[in-house]
């Protein structure tokens, strides 16, 4: 459902079919209303789930420490040096964290923390292209489990004329991250883009066939407002924001195929964990469980 403002001010509402044909037709005549456009989300009847079926052993995701992680941390000076120029964390970089520059530290505690980071630069990421992603030595890749069916094909949509360049800009960085790679296959899923509050777009995958035939898991995420209620009245130190966890997922190559879909530079599928899967949610808290 698409909801529109006309040249004479009123809202009008629209119902869309599965391409963006008549999106494309109400922006030449309809002015846009970043106030009223939504789209409605699925009535619980028409709602795809999962089947149901057993796990066979070789779909179970192994999380496991190879070694230690405290045996392996690399010891620190308790007189730090100066800061010494490195190929990753570079003096740009320190900079533009401000950790040099604080006033709120002693001088020694700023070389102390710049030491830490110095020791473990290869774990920081400057941009999505530097992010990486879970070795496998700690986190299997992740198999989709399906029943029997035939490859489906499904028409792509249409892109607007108006942001095929930042369509294809963003699809080059994902290439570039390790999230897209080209490739071929009998399946083909739709796929469509959203603006964002900053204005840049993102990519959504409808993985409805996919979703129909996966085997389903049937752990349910935790209830995020029994964790709300525990930090009421309470002192909130720091806030920490995920960035991108699907994206840090291995997708195993055999489960990619699934994931396959036509893009303006070619055909691609998806390297890492897919975002509107059925089981990435519960994939995803039990790594952030294994992590913490």
């Amino acid at each position: 459902m698409l909801v529109v403002r006309g040249k004479d001010g009123k809202r009008q509402i629209t119902r869309g079919e599965e391409d963006s044909l008549t999106e494309m037709v109400l922006a030449l005549s309809f002015a846009y209303d970043s106030m009223a456009q939504c789209l409605a989300y699925k009535q619980v009847a028409v709602k795809v789930r999962p089947v149901p079926g057993t796990m066979p052993s070789g779909i179970r995701i192994v999380r496991r420490f190879p070694e230690d992680p405290l045996e392996i941390l690399l010891s620190i000076s308790p007189y730090p040096p100066l800061f010494v120029l490195r190929t990753h964390l570079t003096k740009e970089r320190m900079e533009d964290i401000g950790l040099l520059s604080n006033t709120f530290l002693w001088p020694e505690k700023r070389q102390l923390v710049a030491q830490v980071l110095w020791l473990n630069e290869k774990g920081l990421a400057w941009n999505k292209i530097e992010k990486g992603r879970f070795c496998e030595d700690y986190f299997s890749p992740v198999k989709i489990l399906v029943q029997e069916h035939m490859p489906w094909a499904r028409k792509t949509l249409l892109i607007t004329p108006g942001i095929c360049e930042k369509v294809i800009e963003l699809i080059r960085r994902k290439v570039d991250s390790g999230v897209y790679e080209t490739f071929y296959s009998s399946y083909r899923h739709q796929w469509f883009t959203v603006a964002k509050k900053d204005g840049n777009l993102h990519i959504i995958h409808n993985l409805i066939p996919l979703n129909a035939i996966t085997v389903c898991d049937s752990q349910e995420p935790p209830l995020v407002y029994l964790y709300a209620e525990q930090c009421s009245v309470r002192s909130i130190y720091l806030g920490l924001d995920l960035f991108i966890g699907y994206n840090y997922r291995t997708l195993a190559e055999k489960s990619r195929d699934y994931t396959t879909f036509d893009i303006l530079l070619g055909t691609m599928h998806l390297i890492v964990l897919p975002q509107g899967w059925t089981g990435s949610v519960s994939i995803f808290h039990n790594d952030i469980a294994f992590i913490l």
